[in-house]
């Protein structure tokens, strides 16, 4: 992909996982930057280095969680307090919490 300008300082790709299927997961380094390629211009330029099958899923999302255990419930009141305070989050680092 050719660059562009506008994009944010130390942008990059952490990673990449393969879904079930043929879905890619990328992993980019900050929101700065998952803010950056949903731009409409930004997200064709980069879908034009893949095939014509290729595309971005909207909402792109900011963070997922893998191994969380089963008896979590993010609606259950405290819920997401327990999670920061036994992981040792900033205040308001979670926004929300849901079961895709």
């Amino acid at each position: 992909m050719q660059l562009h300008e506008g994009f944010p300082e130390g942008m990059r790709f952490i990673g990449a996982r393969k879904l079930k299927g043929s879905d890619v997961m990328l992993l980019l380094s900050s929101m700065e930057a998952r803010n950056w390629l949903n731009g409409t211009e930004i997200t064709k330029a980069f879908l034009a280095g893949f095939n014509s099958m290729s595309k971005i899923w909207t909402p792109i999302l900011t963070v997922i969680a893998e191994y969380v255990p089963v008896s979590f419930q993010p609606a259950e009141r405290g819920a997401i307090c327990s999670v920061k305070q036994e992981g040792g989050l900033e205040r308001g680092s979670i926004k929300n919490a849901t079961w895709i």
